[in-house]
C-alpha cells in the first residue's frame, strides 16, 4: 500500500483492522502526555524515551514488555516504547507475538546504538567476577567478549534491572552488562566498556498508541501474517 493509496482513503475505511483510524500532521505530546517503558531508569528502553520524547517527558516504567501494552489499552498511558529487534541479536523475543495479542498501533519508530558494558561494584575487578547478569539481547550482544571467560550467564528482564541488583547484593564476583548510565545511577564501576561484537550494534524501538493513527509523511507499514504450517507456503 503506498502513501497515494492510503490518502485516498476516508476516515470511516475499515481497512480490515476493525478500527477507524486518521491521518495527523505529525504526532503530539506535552507535559501532561504520559509514556510507559519497560525496565528501570538506565534502561536502553528509557534512553530511547528521553531519544523520542525529550528529556522532561512524564514517563514511567513497568516490570515487563506486556505491561506497556495494557497500560496502553487500560489507559494509563498515551504512547509505550517497546523494543522490537537488534542489529546484532535480531528480534527482541516476545514482542511481535504482543503487537498481535494487544489492540495497539506503531506510530513511529526510534532507533538508537547501543553500547553495552561490564559493570561491578566499587572496588571489583575483571578477574573476581563468576557470574554475569543481563537481560538476553545484552548476553547474545556480548557472546564474543563472554566467550572468553567460563562465566556463568544469567538472564534478566532488564540491563539496568541487572545493574541495580549486584548493587543491591554488593558482592565482587557478580557482573552486570548494562549501560554507562547504568553504572552512573546505581553507582557501579566501569569494568570495561564497548563489549558488544558489533560497532553498529543498534536496537530499533517501535512508539505504541492505542489509537490508529498515521503521519502524513509516513513511509512505512508494519504488517503482520500467518500462514499454514507446511513446507512452501511462504513461498507459495
Amino acid at each position: 500500500m503506498d502513501k497515494t493509496e492510503l490518502e485516498g482513503m476516508t476516515a470511516d475505511t475499515d481497512c480490515d483492522m476493525g478500527q477507524e483510524y486518521r491521518m495527523e500532521e505529525r504526532l503530539e505530546w506535552s507535559s501532561d502526555t504520559k509514556v510507559v517503558y519497560q525496565g528501570v531508569p538506565g534502561a536502553f528502553s528509557e534512553q530511547a524515551t528521553i531519544s523520542f520524547f525529550g528529556e522532561h517527558t512524564n514517563m514511567f516504567n513497568v516490570p515487563v514488555f506486556e505491561n506497556i501494552l495494557e497500560a496502553l489499552e487500560n489507559g494509563e498511558a498515551d504512547y509505550g516504547v517497546l523494543p522490537l529487534e537488534n542489529s546484532t541479536a535480531g528480534f527482541v523475543t516476545g514482542s511481535y507475538d504482543l503487537l498481535l495479542r494487544h489492540d495497539v498501533f506503531i506510530v513511529a519508530e526510534k532507533i538508537i546504538q547501543v553500547e553495552q558494558s561490564l559493570l561491578g561494584i566499587k572496588g571489583a575487578c575483571i578477574e573476581d567476577i563468576d557470574t554475569v547478569y543481563s537481560h538476553p539481547q545484552g548476553l547474545l550482544q556480548c557472546r564474543q567478549f563472554l566467550d572468553k571467560y567460563e562465566w556463568k550467564q544469567m538472564a534478566y528482564d532488564n540491563t539496568a534491572m541487572a545493574a541495580r541488583k549486584i548493587r543491591e547484593d554488593g558482592q565482587k564476583n557478580q557482573a552486570a552488562i548494562a549501560s554507562v548510565r547504568a553504572a552512573k545511577l546505581y553507582g557501579l564501576d566501569v569494568l570495561q566498556e564497548k563489549i558488544n561484537y558489533a560497532n553498529t550494534n543498534a536496537t530499533r524501538f517501535v512508539i505504541l498508541r492505542k489509537e490508529k493513527i498515521f503521519q502524513k509523511e509516513a513511509k512505512k507499514i508494519t504488517i503482520s501474517f500467518s500462514l499454514p504450517h507446511k513446507s512452501g507456503t511462504l513461498y507459495n
